[in-house]
Parts: C-alpha cells; sequence; structure tokens
C-alpha cells in the first residue's frame, strides 16, 4: 500500500492512525550494529510451530563499500566512522519464500568464531542452517582455509549446534559465471582434442551475424559480451547468454568447432543444474534435484571434469575452478542430507543456494541514495535497519509485539511507511520462447547507454549519408551470411525463420496455423529446413513457423523492405510509421488477421532500428578512435 492509499483510506473515514503516529511508532524498532538479538528474535516468532521443512535455511554473508567517512547518526545520537565496508548477513529458507537480514557490522570480517555464533543464534531461533553462500573474496577464502574447506578435502564443517548435522559450503553461482567468463575471454583454454577458447573463438562465434538484421544470436553482442569491460563485467547476464547453448550450436553449425561446442554445452548443463529455480522450468535442469536425478549427477559430473582442466601458461586451477569443485561436491552432499531428513521424494531448488537476495538488498541500500552508490556509515545503518523492517512486515511480523501480526490494522499501516518492496531474485526465470522485440530493443538501448561521448552519436548521425563509403561499412555490407554446410541454409535465413516462428507463437491463440511449439509436431504438413536452428535451440517451448507462414513472412519482409528502402539509413521517419505498413500489408494480403500483420512490423521495425543503431555506433566508435590517433599524433 503506498503512502497515497493510505492517506485516502484515512480521508474516507477508515479509522486509521496518522503517518506521523505510525512512525513514531516504528521508530522503537532498533537493529544494532554487530548484534543479532533483534532479528533473532523476529525469526524465532516467525519459525514458531512450522515443520522441519520449512524451517531449512541458508547462511548468506557478503561485503558492501560504504563512504569511508565519519559522519553523525542523529537517531542513536553517535558519531560514525569512518568505515571502509558493510559486512551483511542473510538467512533464507531453502524450501519456502521467506527471507530475513541476521546481521551486520562494519569493517569486520567474516571468521570461523562469527559464523559459528551466527549459526548458533539462528538455530537457537528453530531455524535448521544446511548451508553458507558466499563469494571468492580474499577474505571469504581465507575463512574457508580456516574451516578446512578446498576442493580436494572436505567442502562442509559440523553444525556447531548440532553435532550430528553438517553445514555445506557453497561458492555464489553467478559470481563462479562471471569469473569463468572473463578467464575464458582473458586466457587461453586448450581441451583435450586442441579445440582452443579464447577472446577469438568467441569473436569468431558473433561473427556470424555481423552486419545481418536477422540474427542467430540477437541478444549478444561484441561490446556487451565480448568486449566486456570494467563495472559491466559485474553483470551475469551477458555472462550466462556467452556460455549458452545457443553459442555453443552457432559455434558447431557454422564454424565446425564441434570440442569447443561441446565444452560449452557442458558449462551451460551444469549451470542449469546449480540454478534450479522453478519446477515447471521449460529446461529439466532448472526444475530442482532429488537424490536419484541422474540428469543432474551426470551434468554436475561434466562440469566437474571440465573445470578441471588447465588454462596455458598455469600450474594450478583458478579460483573459480575450485569454488566449481567445492560447490557442485557440497551441492551432492546437501542434497542427499535432504532427502534423509525429508524422504525420497523431496528435492533442492539449486537456485535459491546463492547471494541474489543480497545482492538485490545491497542494491537496495545503496538505491536510496540515487547517484550516490556508497552510502555513509550512518546513512548505511539507517537503511540496513529500514529494510529489516520491511521485510519482518511482509513475513507478517510485528516488530514490536512479541506475538503481534501485521495484518491488523495498525501494524498494516506500517507497512505505507516502509520504503520500495524488496525486489525478487536476479536469477529470474525467462520462458524458453521469449520476447525477441525485447531482446532487440534491450540489445541496442543498453549498448547505447554505455556510449561515451554523446557527441560521437550526433556527429554519427550527421555522417549517415556518408556512412556507407567507410571501410568498414563496406566490409559489413560486402560480407555474405555464412551457411550451414550441413543444410545449405544461410545464418541469416535461420534467424528470419526464428522471427517468424516468434511471431506465430505471439499470434497462436489468433491464428494456431501459422506455427507449432518445437515440443509438438505441425499438424499436416513437414516442417522447413530454415526452422532447424529454432529446433536445435529449443528446449519445446520456441515455435517453428509453417511452409506457408514463413513463405507469407518472407512476401512482408520484401514489402518492408520497398517501403524503407528509399530512406538514407533504411528506416522512414514519417508519422504512422507503423500503421500505415500494416494498412498496405492487409490490402494486399487480403485474408490475413490484421493482429499479426501488425505483429510482424512492429518486430520487424524494431529488428531495423537495433540494425541501424549497432551502425551508428559503430561509426561512432571508429570516429572517437580516429580522433584519440590525431590526438596521439599531435
Amino acid at each position: 500500500m503506498s503512502r497515497k492509499q493510505y492517506n485516502f483510506l484515512r480521508e474516507a473515514g477508515f479509522p486509521l492512525p496518522s503517518v506521523t503516529t505510525v512512525n513514531s511508532r516504528l521508530r522503537q524498532f532498533t537493529v544494532r550494529q554487530g548484534s543479532a538479538d533483534a532479528t533473532v528474535a523476529l525469526l524465532q516468532r516467525h519459525l514458531r510451530g512450522r515443520p522441519a521443512r520449512e524451517r531449512l535455511c541458508i547462511l548468506m554473508f557478503d561485503e558492501m563499500k560504504v563512504n569511508n567517512l565519519m559522519d553523525y547518526d542523529p537517531r542513536e545520537d553517535q558519531v560514525v566512522g569512518p568505515h571502509k565496508y558493510l559486512q551483511q548477513v542473510m538467512v533464507r529458507s531453502l524450501v519456502g519464500n521467506w527471507r530475513l537480514p541476521l546481521f551486520f557490522d562494519f569493517d569486520r570480517p567474516m571468521t570461523a568464531d562469527l559464523l559459528f555464533d551466527l549459526v548458533r543464534q539462528a538455530e537457537s531461533a528453530g531455524a535448521l542452517v544446511t548451508g553458507v553462500v558466499s563469494d571468492l573474496g580474499p577474505t571469504n577464502q581465507g575463512l574457508w582455509r580456516a574451516l578446512g574447506i578446498a576442493h580436494d578435502r572436505k567442502t562442509s564443517f559440523t553444525n556447531p549446534a548440532d553435532p550430528n548435522r553438517q553445514v555445506w559450503v557453497f561458492a555464489d553461482t553467478p559470481h563462479l559465471i562471471k569469473l569463468a567468463r572473463n578467464h575464458l575471454l582473458d586466457d587461453v583454454l586448450v581441451l583435450p582434442g586442441g579445440g582452443r577458447l579464447d577472446r577469438a573463438f568467441f569473436t569468431e562465434v558473433l561473427s556470424v551475424d555481423a552486419g545481418r538484421e536477422f540474427k542467430l544470436l540477437p541478444k549478444l553482442g561484441f561490446k556487451s559480451h565480448v568486449g566486456v569491460k570494467g563495472q559491466a563485467r559485474q553483470r551475469v547476464r551477458p555472462a550466462v547468454q556467452l556460455l549458452s547453448n545457443s553459442v555453443a550450436t552457432a559455434a558447431e553449425r557454422f564454424l565446425g568447432r564441434r570440442e569447443e561446442a561441446e565444452f560449452i554445452r557442458v558449462l551451460d548443463r551444469g549451470l542449469d543444474a546449480l540454478n534450479g529455480q522453478n519446477l515447471a522450468d521449460a529446461k529439466k535442469l532448472r526444475r530442482g534435484m532429488s537424490g536419484d536425478s541422474a540428469e543432474h549427477q551426470k551434468a554436475l559430473s561434466d562440469l566437474e571434469k571440465a573445470v578441471k582442466l588447465r588454462f596455458i601458461g598455469k600450474r594450478t586451477l583458478f579460483p573459480f575452478q575450485k569454488g566449481f569443485l567445492v560447490t557442485i561436491a557440497s551441492m551432492r552432499g546437501l542434497v542427499n542430507d535432504v532427502t534423509a531428513q525429508l524422504g525420497p521424494d523431496s528435492y533442492v531448488l539449486t537456485g535459491r543456494i546463492n547471494q541474489d537476495p543480497l545482492e538485490s538488498f545491497f542494491g537496495l541500500v545503496r538505491g536510496k541514495g540515487g547517484a550516490c552508490l556508497h552510502p555513509s556509515p550512518s546513512e548505511a545503518r539507517c537503511r540496513v535497519r529500514n529494510l529489516t523492517l520491511m521485510l519482518a512486515l511482509r513475513l507478517g511480523l510485528n516488530p514490536l509485539s512479541g506475538a503481534g501480526n501485521a495484518s491488523s490494522p495498525r501494524t498494516a499501516a506500517a507497512t505505507t511507511s516502509a520504503t520500495s518492496a524488496i525486489t525478487t531474485d536476479m536469477g529470474s526465470n525467462e520462458p524458453d520462447s521469449g520476447d525477441l522485440e525485447r531482446a532487440v530493443m534491450d540489445d541496442f538501448s543498453e549498448d547505447s547507454a554505455a556510449d561515451e561521448v554523446a557527441g560521437d552519436i550526433q556527429e554519427a548521425e550527421s555522417l549517415l549519408a556518408t556512412a556507407s563509403r567507410t571501410p568498414s561499412a563496406r566490409a559489413r555490407a560486402a560480407t555474405s551470411s555464412p551457411l550451414d554446410p550441413e543444410t545449405g541454409v544461410s545464418a541469416e535465413q535461420y534467424g528470419l525463420a526464428h522471427a517468424a516462428g516468434y511471431v506465430a507463437a505471439k499470434c497462436r491463440r489468433i491464428d494456431p496455423t501459422l506455427g507449432a511449439p518445437t515440443a509438438q509436431c505441425l499438424p499436416g504438413e513437414a516442417e522447413p529446413v530454415e526452422a532447424l536452428w529454432t529446433r536445435l535451440i529449443s528446449q519445446g517451448g520456441l515455435s517453428v513457423p509453417s511452409a506457408e507462414w514463413l513463405a507469407r513472412f518472407r512476401a512482408m519482409e520484401a514489402v518492408f523492405c520497398t517501403t524503407h528502402h528509399l530512406e538514407p539509413d533504411h528506416i522512414s521517419r514519417a508519422p504512422r510509421v507503423v500503421e500505415s505498413l500494416v494498412e498496405r500489408l492487409a490490402a494486399e494480403t487480403g485474408s490475413m488477421d490484421t493482429r499479426v500483420i501488425r505483429r510482424f512490423v512492429r518486430l520487424r521495425t524494431f529488428i531495423r532500428l537495433g540494425h541501424v543503431n549497432r551502425e551508428l555506433r559503430a561509426l561512432a566508435d571508429e570516429l572517437r578512435e580516429a580522433r584519440k590517433v590525431r590526438e596521439f599524433e599531435g
């Protein structure tokens, strides 16, 4: 409930306290730095009377940088700082949806003694701690050594509150994915059969789509996925997209790099097995792991073998490789413990064993400061307290009462004074069919936001008329789309058929004859050979077009290209750019539903916009580099 809604109810006559009264009451709730007493009390009230399966949980901890300055905390009447970082610990259910901040402090590394104390306190509240998750920062690697955790030794420690149970140690899987991507781009991995994985390999894969509008990999770009630098390397999604089955299939079909493709597939399957989020996921490996799941065990065994390969010039494994090995061993141990405790039919959603909730929590702590991403110590303390309060209220807990419930009118009012709602996990599941329009728009909007100099874009726009005469533009235009040697179909034609399948999926209720999901066979006709790419990358949810619809799609594509051909950059600026073409195509096709035509025109317009903007950015980069050379030469 928003503040405006709350005030509306008060003005309508509902007997609710004022916002000032609610705020004054909530100020009585205090979370102390370096103490877990208040949050343990909340956790105890939440877990009271719940069955064992709902009390299974993991601890996650990480550090966040704060502004290394002294400042005054008016709430505590105390000078705070200077501090360099915030240490935050959260507890998360392994089965349910609850999570709660447990502990925070400044400039305090996680040690074995502190971790044992937090496990004991969580267990005293009724929680059953089964694992701990952290990234591979230097202090956390030191903690692993102190606990005796290693990839070639044990991967768990005895629960300090119950000697009969183990606490399994995990590295944060999204963090491992980013590190794996970084090393594959920065170093060289030679496979047993002579295959070679490095930056040049991924550049070659992306070159299959170079200069094309219909792409096999519409979500991937060189700058965002291969040439990624600095803070952009912290994003998980580009790393996952680069190490995906689609990239492996493109490398195998168009480059003949079968060994490299199989290695990437092993990574993709292993990461799916470690990232189970939903029982209804299109990918079987992301539906949860049980003790007798042979498919999961094989995926983890293959990943285990793959990450043991050493990079060129390295005598030992990288930390991310050791992290994978520890996580795989711990996942097996945790699944065995859970099935032994809850029965053979139980399972573990492996995607819950990561730091996504903690990263979302840090995002909210930073976000309250607007453009200032590093809050002062007192600001961080206040925001942690407010977010803890908000999460408690979301769990139905009254932080001011030992047995209260936030569903009462007075306590529910506290929800309106809380800050914005806790965001969902980073690792969200995308439907297998995807949204091609959104992918295309995201591709150029995110990259354009990363352009360093806006003036370069303006300069590039002014030179569009001559852009086709630049060497790079001529090279892109002259390069033909590579062919699949087995079918003779070009990559661009595969991409066009994939787009036609996307429209068929979106318009299935309007006209089911346009196509069908790959899990089903097309009624009464053979599948077009151009749909092979969609079938190769699909897990059953993507749609392949019918032969008739693919022919119509090509005919409408010809009309689209003719309509925009005379424009300098092949895209009209006239008003009603979509609707005018819809009307023209409707008049020419006759019987086709206008909603299907409109879906095609919108998609095709977005694809053209993405293509033009990529050319603009490429030209801007060339101009920027040329200017740097001129400045360097004097």
